[in-house]
């Protein structure tokens, strides 16, 4: 990934291609929050639509009390949250130590022994 697009991560869509597109947010509301639908908050968090209503169901994304039921919506902020929520969950689930999976994010093999 090019180092200035790795910067801005959170900004950004990758394609199936590997292409990397700009994610459009919308303006922040008035009381300063920036509030995402399902689709732009699935884009911001680079995965499917379907995994944010998932995440809605497990009670990792809670949407805004205010939203209307078909259409809800997310703050930017929370969307964020749920996201490492979730790979925190997935670490668990595999048995992985956490530590050990940022430092190494790919396995290592062990260094070969000289005779």
């Amino acid at each position: 990934m090019n180092p200035a697009l790795a910067r801005i991560g959170r900004g950004l869509l990758r394609s199936c291609r590997g292409v990397v597109l700009p994610v459009e947010l919308p303006e922040p509301a008035a009381d300063g929050v920036t509030y995402l639908t399902t689709r732009q908050a699935a884009r911001v968090a680079r995965v499917a639509d379907c995994t944010i209503t998932s995440w809605k169901k497990k009670k990792l994304l809670i949407p805004v009390p205010q939203s209307p039921p078909r259409k809800p919506l997310y703050r930017l902020e929370d969307v964020h949250a749920a996201e490492h929520r979730a790979w925190q969950r997935a670490i668990e689930a595999s048995g992985t130590d956490s530590q050990i999976a940022r430092r190494h994010p790919q396995p290592r093999l062990p260094a070969p022994k000289e005779d």
